[in-house]
């Protein structure tokens, strides 16, 4: 088994990956996943959303694929801006 990352971005199955030796789950190879993140300050990232094709079988009975898009919102991280500064301009008028 080899598994390719490309950090922070995503996730490529180059052979089969087996979960409880393939009893549970067998995702199959091919598969991948793309994860987005932003900065918003200070080292901190945020996810933004991601994409991912995923070709497995469940229970070795029930074979799924699947193409999903997750986006996220720009507003969390601008939210998250604002309540930080607020906290810094709270804590320096309670000096």
């Amino acid at each position: 088994m080899r598994l390719t990352a490309r950090c922070p971005s995503g996730v490529n199955f180059n052979d089969n990956f087996r979960v409880a030796g393939g009893l549970l789950a067998s995702i199959q190879k091919g598969s991948n996943f793309r994860f987005d993140q932003a900065l918003v300050s200070d080292g901190l990232w945020l996810p933004t959303g991601g994409e991912g094709t995923m070709q497995a079988r469940l229970l070795m009975v029930k074979n799924v694929r699947q193409h999903f898009v997750s986006t996220t919102s720009t507003t969390s991280a601008s939210a998250w801006r604002r309540n930080k500064q607020r906290r810094q301009s709270y804590a320096e008028k309670s000096r």
